[in-house]
């Protein structure tokens, strides 16, 4: 078993000026844990999820946003909050600041 503070994190991915930064932890199947770093003012792009997740910020300040038909609902996430989604939203999401996430995608039995 491995412990991760916030600083042993930062070992693992690293910001990309000009790119967002994934970098898959673990996957099976639709389950996957993802870490994501986002330059301040950078956006993971609009996309679905095919089973229900949420994300946990480590740290940054994030908006989260979900995109229903006409409208546009945007979402403040900060360091130490997580947020849940459900499948088959179209989101995406933007960096307030420099940030760092888990996605993790958990389909329900």
């Amino acid at each position: 078993m491995k412990i991760h503070t916030a600083e042993k994190i930062d070992e693992l991915i690293k910001f990309n000026e000009h790119a967002v930064e994934k970098k898959i932890l673990a996957k099976n199947g639709d389950d996957m844990i993802l870490l994501v770093a986002l330059k301040e003012n950078q956006e993971l792009p609009e996309h679905t999820s095919p089973v229900d997740a949420f994300i946990y910020v480590v740290y940054g300040d994030v908006n989260f946003n979900i995109k229903e038909e006409a409208e546009t609902k945007t979402y403040a996430v900060k360091t130490g909050e997580t947020f849940s989604f459900k499948k088959d939203e179209k989101h995406f999401v933007t960096a307030e600041k420099d940030s760092v996430f888990f996605v993790m995608r958990m389909p329900k039995e």
